[in-house]
């Protein structure tokens, strides 16, 4: 038997065949590296987008509070309540603190505390200013006496969540009209 040369055609192919396996295989892995990130990047979005909506909801309860403790017949017996009623009759009592934000800041309000799970607090923080009285629209004859016209207020609540090291929170105003108090 005669042995003859392998061809060099054959011995070319087999190199391409791996530097085109290879060429394949790292673009593979720069795909993969790329979604992976991306999948990452989605998690901490969904996360902020999470806390986001948590703090918002904070907020409102706040406003939703103040607006049952505003219009409340009975004081109700609560640390926050109680701020909220004392600070709203100074207020209507003493004209000159027209338009002036007034924060409401009972110390240990429980009611001013939301549920949150191990690792966090939810909280939050009311202002509240009066800008005055709402002169009704259309008066018909006779002496209008002005101290009856509704009072106009500014809420402000600051929801804040509180998650590790990391604080979010959101701020939200509501204007809101109440029979006026006469004397």
């Amino acid at each position: 038997m005669v042995h003859q040369p392998r061809s060099t055609r054959a011995t070319q192919s087999g190199g391409i065949t791996i530097l085109v396996v290879l060429s394949m295989l790292v673009l593979m892995t720069v795909i993969a590296v790329g979604m992976s990130r991306n999948s990452l990047r989605e998690v901490f979005i969904v996360g902020s987008s999470q806390q986001a909506a948590v703090v918002r909801q904070t907020a409102d309860t706040g406003l939703e509070y103040s607006i049952v403790w505003m219009k409340a017949d009975k004081v109700p017996t609560d640390t926050g309540a109680l701020k909220f009623k004392e600070v709203q009759g100074l207020l209507v009592h003493n004209t000159e603190s027209a338009g002036l934000s007034t924060p409401i800041a009972p110390v240990g309000a429980t009611d001013m505390q939301m549920p949150a799970p191990t690792g966090q607090s939810r909280s939050f923080t009311l202002k509240m200013m009066r800008m005055g009285k709402v002169e009704p629209d259309m008066v018909s004859g006779g002496v209008v006496d002005t101290r009856s016209w509704n009072d106009l207020w500014v809420i402000q609540s600051s929801g804040r969540t509180v998650l590790g090291s990391t604080t979010f929170q959101h701020d939200k105003e509501v204007w809101v009209t109440t029979p006026a108090v006469v004397d």
